[in-house]
Formats: C-alpha cells, sequence, structure tokens
C-alpha cells in the first residue's frame, strides 16, 4: 500500500464526512447535548448506534463541532450561507414591488 499525500488524505475524510446523512448528523448534535460535548464519548456513542467496527471511520472533533455550531446557528446542523439568503430574500422583495 502506497502512502497518502496529506493532501488527499484530509480529502478522503473530506468526503466521507459529505456521505453523513441528516440522521447522522442529528445523531451527532443529540448526543453532543446528552453527553457534555465530549468528542471522544459522541464518536462511540456513533460508532455503536450506527454499528461501525471500533476503529472505523467516525466525524473527528473538529466535524462535531461544525455541526453543533450550525445547528446552534440556524437550527440546522447543514452549512448555509447567510449571504446567498439575504441575496434570495432581496430578489423576492424585489420581485413583490
Amino acid at each position: 500500500m502506497q502512502p497518502r499525500s496529506v493532501a488527499s488524505w484530509f480529502q478522503a475524510i473530506s468526503v466521507a464526512m459529505e456521505q453523513c446523512t441528516a440522521q447522522h448528523r442529528a445523531f451527532v448534535v443529540e448526543a453532543y447535548f446528552k453527553n457534555s460535548g465530549s468528542a471522544v464519548t459522541i464518536q462511540q456513542l456513533f460508532r455503536r448506534h450506527f454499528n461501525i467496527p471500533r476503529h472505523g471511520r467516525a466525524p473527528c472533533r473538529n466535524t462535531i463541532k461544525e455541526w453543533v455550531k450550525n445547528f446552534q446557528e440556524n437550527a440546522s446542523a447543514l452549512k448555509r450561507n447567510p449571504e446567498a439568503e439575504f441575496l434570495r430574500y432581496e430578489h423576492q422583495k424585489m420581485l413583490i414591488r
């Protein structure tokens, strides 16, 4: 097996986390609040809940924090672009006039 470059390693992790469903994200956010924000505990619970092997992939600490932050700001674990929402709102406002 050939060693991966750092860039391809991060890309692989990014792709894996993009494949997480809304159910995965909701579970992580709920577990975060139930377990006082312990990333290790959340990862263990995630693996157990979704039947992932002990050393299988689970969201990293930064991903968990990002999903929780997005949930607190947007009431959704998905990342939203506030500028795009503002522009869409302004466009709709102009159409009404």
